[in-house]
């Protein structure tokens, strides 16, 4: 029985540091540059649409972080209770902190700090699968949340963080925006490599 909670609290501790991985290189990702991947890459094109509506990655990445964080408080503590009875409850909470700081908050921003592109890429089929297992627990959640928002769910955080006064964009319109712009940027790239390409081909004149 000691066996299998070890290995279900390390089974737990895996699926927590993985999201958070995957939340880690989301945050550090450019947008620009997985544009420019989009054509390439089926992955980098989902990648993409998750940048453009965050709420579709993060609220899964929330759900199953807090539900293996309160899993593995419950695993620590059963451990420790024969043992110290009283003072299995402080462990696993001291236990939980240390975790956190360390695997949560620190660990991940190491491992992708470098490459988080490759690495949002290398993370995204397995964390998608599991995005569309949860699908209809977060589109439900998010129905809830525009119908208390009376709005785009994108759109009223802008609205609370912006300063009174400003006049925010509703977020589909600059979804559209920031497309047409990608667009266009990669269609100037290829323009004017096509124009160096052409210009050295041509014989130099008299």
């Amino acid at each position: 029985m000691i066996v299998f909670k070890i290995v279900l609290l390390v089974v737990l501790a895996a699926v927590s540091l993985v999201l958070a991985v995957v939340e880690a290189a989301f945050y550090l990702v450019k947008r620009r540059r997985m544009s420019l991947l989009a054509h390439h890459s089926k992955w980098a094109e989902l990648a993409n649409d998750y940048l453009d509506d965050p709420s579709r990655l993060l609220m899964p990445i929330q759900m199953g972080t807090y539900t293996a964080h309160v899993a593995m408080t419950v695993v620590i503590t059963s451990l420790f209770l024969d043992l110290l009875a009283h003072w299995a409850m402080l462990i696993a909470f001291l236990v939980m902190v240390g975790y956190l700081l360390v695997f949560r908050l620190t660990a991940p921003y190491a491992i992708v700090r470098r490459r988080p592109e490759r690495s949002l890429l290398v993370l995204l089929p397995a964390f998608h699968r599991y995005a569309q297992a949860l699908r209809p627990l977060v589109m439900a959640l998010r129905a809830r949340m525009v119908r208390d928002t009376g709005g785009d769910l994108d759109e009223a955080g802008a609205k609370a963080q912006a300063a009174p006064g400003d006049q925010v964009q509703p977020a589909s319109r600059l979804r559209r925006e920031s497309r047409r712009h990608s667009g266009r940027d990669l269609g100037a790239r290829s323009d004017g490599a096509r124009g160096n390409s052409g210009g050295g081909d041509k014989a130099p004149g008299p």
